[in-house]
């Protein structure tokens, strides 16, 4: 009988928040179920764990057509290596429909997906080759996660990791990621494909013997292409010991357009960029120094098109918060996750933030444990409502976890 844990649902969030002994129980009674559910939940509002006896992360999710979500992220729990691309798909309250992992042997990690219009998945991760050195992997699917295709991409003497995909108005896709060197310099490392997955072309961005990360990219209504990311290195190209929000607009093949560093004194990281009306919002982590201590704050900008700062503001605590995700919303603000320390039960909770289109905060929620609990993803969903996606510490491994809530970010419905 091949064992998966899923389906542990919470009628508040609080009962995530302040009991973990609550949790510990229901995984440990939900070991004991096969893939099928015997009592599907039907609430829509939910709190869902997926895994098995080792480790699981998640890195996507995104809403079905239909009303279900799709996810991906890495397992040591089943697959053939030491991790394997995870992917499971959901009806519309969390019920599991199908799970499956991709990967050989060596080590596979799902970073990003794409739904298609006709039901189909794209999948991108990064996997461990032959020769030693990790490439890009792209993988198209079925409606039901079976295989149809996989190309894999990168450079036989550098290691490419995978962290965005995109669909191309031309019906292609964008790959973004990093490239490692050996002396751990690292490059921005973009690939253009065919719905095939043929490679059109490919762009390495950066400055020799230098670090730069990439965070997540978005194609613009124009065609041209925008990331974000971090720079370890002043405008002058030294190295430096810390590090800017960077974000950077090309033309459709790669070629820059605007390059630009944000940040203050100490160290700020890009992690996720969207497109907003006239200009583009991007989340990130800055480092913050008061007269008690020093802490990270989840980081906002908001830009014009041309990359010029409109606002900016940080949101935290006396302890350390992190910015992971950041989407639009239907009354213009954002909703916002990642994780923080100041509030909620565990040493990291999964924090959920709203701010309004200035940036001004409306309320926050946490989702958690006693250990360490991180949302991944947000995106508003069909209802209004929200979806985080999150990885959650339990005793010894580490579960996915997704969770969907009203449009106040309450799970009781009421």
């Amino acid at each position: 009988m091949k064992v998966i844990f899923c389906m542990v649902c919470c009628d508040t969030a609080k009962l995530f928040v302040k009991n973990s002994l609550y949790l510990i129980c229901c995984v440990l009674l939900y070991a004991c179920k096969t893939d099928q559910d015997a009592r599907p939940d039907q609430s829509g509002l939910f709190i869902k764990f997926f895994g098995g006896f080792d480790t699981e992360e998640v890195y996507a999710a995104e809403q079905t057509p239909d009303g279900g979500f799709i996810s991906i992220g890495t397992t040591t729990s089943f697959g053939n290596g030491s991790t394997d691309m995870y992917v499971f798909r959901t009806d519309e309250n969390g019920n599991k429909i199908w799970h499956k992992t991709f990967g050989d042997t060596g080590k596979d990690k799902g970073k990003d997906l794409e739904v298609l219009p006709d039901g189909e998945y794209v999948f991108l991760g990064h996997s461990t080759q032959k020769d030693g050195f990790s490439d890009l992997n792209l993988l198209k699917t079925d409606k039901d996660g079976n295989e149809l295709w996989s190309k894999t991409f990168g450079r036989s003497d550098r290691n490419e990791e995978a962290y965005s995909l995109k669909k191309t108005p031309d019906g292609g896709f964008l790959l973004i990621g990093n490239s490692i060197g050996a002396d751990e310099s690292t490059d921005m490392y973009i690939v253009k494909t065919t719905a095939d997955g043929t490679k059109e072309w490919e762009r390495n961005y950066g400055l020799t013997n230098l670090k730069d990360d990439v965070g997540s990219v978005q194609i613009t209504n124009s065609g041209n292409l925008v990331w974000c990311g971090s720079e370890y290195r002043n405008r002058t190209g030294n190295t430096s010991g810390s590090s800017d929000m960077r974000v950077t607009l090309t033309k459709p093949e790669g070629y820059v357009l605007w390059d630009r560093n944000y940040g203050r004194e100490n160290t700020e990281t890009g992690i996720d960029i969207q497109l907003v009306s006239g200009g583009f919002i991007v989340v990130g982590t800055t480092n913050t120094v008061n007269t008690a201590n020093a802490n990270t704050d989840v980081y906002v900008v908001c830009l014009f098109e041309d990359g010029t700062e409109w606002w900016s503001n940080t949101y935290g605590g006396e302890k350390n918060e992190e910015g992971r995700s950041i989407s639009p919303t239907s009354d213009g603000g954002f909703i916002i996750t990642g994780s923080t320390e100041s509030e909620g039960a565990g040493q990291k909770d999964v924090y959920l933030l709203k701010v309004n289109r200035r940036g001004e905060k409306e309320w926050s929620k946490t989702f958690g444990g006693r250990l360490d609990d991180t949302g991944t993803i947000v995106r508003q969903t069909i209802d209004g409502g929200y979806l985080v996606a999150g990885t959650v510490t339990f005793e010894n491994n580490s579960m996915m976890c997704l969770i969907k809530t009203d449009h106040k970010g309450e799970i009781s419905g009421r």
